[in-house]
């Protein structure tokens, strides 16, 4: 569990992060949230689907890369092997605030793992240099972070689009195996069957907002199933024979 602390120069002053071992770290995650100025590239790499945060009930875009045992397909030896890194990863060990400090609208405080595998003091990348200001390594976490910062608006106003116009529906993912069915639930898609009843009134509002493209990317992204299920397939012996996407019947969303 991530113990996140303010990052500052006088408690990391020597901290060090091995960047070396950062894809490894990857390794256990299952998948992670995106933005949506990331979804055009992430769509030809993973699976795009929404999925809830249990504890807030708020919806996230999400990649999958992991489809039997919550291993990361894309990380391989110490590697990240696809051709695109989502910033959610590549941000680690830090956080950002949700919120801009009082003093300064613009500044979001930084956070830091305090318990991360990837903290050191002798080995890796450091923080402060000797007169306590960003290393460059430093400043291109901040980068990052800003990134995060910048798409979250835009990312939440995309996903609460798709509630409004009632374009969410739950699915599951269903893979016949050599040792019988397997099922992953949780995931949320884009309801490509009411979007053709759609009113040409908000066809036309999704594609003033560049979001009618990203409706049909993360369908198109569905096709990398079949990428991560013949990654899965290299390294299980439960083989996935097949697979398919079916609407689950609730009444919540």
């Amino acid at each position: 569990m991530p113990k996140y602390v303010g990052l500052n120069k006088e408690s990391h002053g020597q901290t060090r992060v091995m960047q070396s071992r950062a894809v490894s770290a990857y390794a256990d995650t299952g998948n992670c949230n995106i933005m949506f100025d990331e979804l055009f590239t992430a769509a030809g790499c993973f699976p795009l689907f929404l999925m809830k945060d249990p504890a807030t009930g708020q919806f996230h875009l999400s990649a999958i890369f992991s489809l039997q045992n919550n291993r990361n397909r894309f990380v391989e030896n110490g590697q990240w092997t696809a051709p695109y890194c989502p910033l959610n990863l590549k941000r680690l060990p830090f956080a950002v605030s949700n919120v801009a400090s009082k003093q300064d609208n613009d500044v979001h405080d930084i956070y830091i793992d305090a318990e991360s595998e990837l903290l050191s003091d002798k080995e890796g990348s450091r923080l402060f240099d000797d007169e306590g200001e960003d290393t460059a390594f430093l400043k291109d976490q901040k980068y990052i972070l800003a990134g995060l910062i910048q798409g979250r608006d835009k990312t939440e106003h995309f996903v609460q689009t798709l509630l409004d116009e009632n374009l969410v529906i739950p699915v599951k993912l269903n893979m016949t195996t050599v040792s019988g069915d397997e099922h992953i639930s949780g995931l949320y898609a884009v309801d490509h069957q009411k979007m053709k009843d759609m009113d040409a009134n908000i066809y036309l509002k999704l594609a003033e907002a560049d979001m009618l493209e990203a409706l049909f990317l993360m369908k198109a992204s569905y096709a990398q199933i079949n990428r991560l299920i013949w990654m899965e397939n290299q390294h299980n012996s439960n083989t996935i024979l097949n697979f398919n996407l079916s609407p689950v019947k609730t009444g919540v969303i």
